[in-house]
Formats: structure tokens, sequence, C-alpha cells
């Protein structure tokens, strides 16, 4: 299965299992850039793009954007090097897209078109969050951010106002994390799905701090939402970090009991998360050995 990523794809498998952020599951999820990616196509219209990508009628396109002459040209280059990026991630090939993305965030400057500078800022941020780079990252998102505040888009606004909790919590700032979602995010008035995210993310702020209590509340708040929405892979995460807080305040039981539910949650669908389920079963069992050996 493995053989099928890129080489960067493989490389960011090793940091997930080594290094992982909070789930294995979640980095894995995040290889496949279809699941972050804004195209700003629809689905058949995206497919005719890159089918036609490598057409010798769009080669001339490959050049630098200085050569354009006209706004007609440029707007051609700007939108090719953006199917291009979208075509390089999907292959696996970040690097690459991170360059031809660079390229056309610079067309669609000069031509003012703030929407493709939007989500084009968004993903370079998620591209470079994929290569460790969180201060690019941060400041790709930090300019999507503001773009999409202009545009009054407030799911997208949102959605960045969060990736910039996460990276601040990444960071080790855990009090800019934490004032980030209950002073800025939760105040906009998010939807359910938003406000499990922020939950869900308030937990790893805790967990991450020592705070297990709040942890604990919050990873509770973020399953009962989770449930709600009928979201399984909010369960699923919902759970295993639960399970995770459980285990370091010692109600070992409880702990086990919320792996057992991941354990029959798990599906094709959600098979990425079954290393981080082996892993916390081994660590739960372990614990209840040495208490019950202790007796």
């Amino acid at each position: 299965m493995i053989k099928s990523y890129s080489v960067e794809q493989k490389s960011l498998i090793t940091t997930a299992f080594k290094h992982p952020d909070f789930l294995i599951g979640d980095q894995l999820i995040d290889l496949d850039s279809k699941s972050f990616i804004i195209t700003g196509a629809d689905k058949l219209q995206l497919n005719i793009y890159l089918s036609g990508i490598n057409n010798k009628h769009f080669i001339h396109f490959d050049t630098n954007f200085e050569g354009a002459t006209t706004q007609k040209q440029l707007l051609a280059f700007t939108n090719f090097q953006k199917i291009k990026a979208i075509n390089f991630c999907y292959q696996g090939l970040y690097s690459s897209a991170i360059a031809n993305y660079n390229s056309a965030l610079s067309g669609f400057k000069i031509l003012k078109d703030t929407q493709n500078m939007a989500s084009t800022s968004a993903n370079l941020a998620r591209l470079y969050f994929l290569k460790r780079d969180f201060t690019q990252s941060g400041a790709h998102n930090k300019t999507a951010i503001t773009y999409y505040s202009l545009l009054k888009i407030k799911n997208q606004q949102i959605n960045g106002l969060i990736f910039k909790a996460h990276l601040a919590l990444l960071n080790g700032d855990f009090k800019t994390a934490e004032n980030l979602i209950l002073k800025n995010v939760l105040l906009l008035g998010v939807n359910k799905i938003n406000e499990q995210k922020c939950y869900l993310e308030l937990g790893k702020i805790y967990l991450k701090s020592k705070r297990y209590t709040e942890a604990k509340w919050f990873f509770i708040q973020s399953l009962t939402l989770a449930e709600k929405l009928n979201s399984k892979s909010s369960k699923i995460q919902s759970l295993l970090l639960l399970a995770r807080v459980k285990n370091i305040i010692k109600d070992h039981s409880l702990a086990l009991k919320d792996l057992n539910i991941v354990k029959m949650l798990l599906d094709k669908s959600s098979e990425s998360y079954k290393q981080d389920l082996d892993f916390e079963m081994a660590q739960t069992y372990s614990y209840l050995q040495n208490r019950s050996g202790k007796k």
C-alpha cells in the first residue's frame, strides 16, 4: 500500500509515526490533499482541466508570468499554474505544488482576484504545514484569514482561525491557542460542525498543557456534538483522545470502554485510525495489568 505514495508522502508518513502531533490517523488523512485543497471548481470542471493539463495546447502557458503581455494572457497563465498545483497536490508532489501555487498567487495579486488570493493562500498554508514549515504556514494562513474576512466568507475565516490556533498549539503557545478559540472563533457564532471542531481543539490544547480536567470535559463535549452530527470520524477522534486522558488520570477501565467503541466504529473509511487504536489499547491493557499485579 505504501508503494502508492510519493517520496514526499512516505517521508511524512515516517514523521507521523515517529513524532505524532496527536493522532497518527489525522496526519495520514492529511496526505490525501483532496480532503483540504480548495479548488474553486466543481468536480466535472476540475476533471476536464486535469485531463487536459498535458495537452500541447496549454504548454505555452508554462512560462514566467512576466512574459504575459495582456490581462487575458496573465489570467490564462495564472489559472494554468493553479491547475498544475492542484495536479501536483493530487500526486503527492507537495514541493512542486507549492512552487506553482506561489506562482499563481503572484498572478492573482496582479489581477486583484481576492477570491483566488484567499483560496491559494489557504492551500499554501496547508501544504507548508504538511512540510512542517510552520512559519510559512502561519504567514499564508494569516493572509487567507484577512482575505476571507474582507470577502465575508465566514466559514473559511473560521477554518483559518481554528488552524491558527492549532499552529499556536504545536508551537507550545497554549494561551494564544486557547484565546483564539474562546475569544475569537466561538464569539463569531459558529455552526455545529465548527463548534465540534472548536471543542476538539480545546481538548487538545488542555491535554498538551496538562490541564486534564478541562481536556476531558471538552473531549466529552466534542463527542456529544459528533454523535448529534452523526460524524463517525469526529466520534473516533474524540473517543481516542478521551481514552488517552482517562488513562493519564488512571481511569483505565473507562478508557477501555471508549476504545472498544472505537473498535466497533472503525471501518475501511476510517482505517487510518487503526494505529492509534492499537497503541491506545496496548497502553490501556498495560496499565490494567500493572494495576492488577499490584493488588
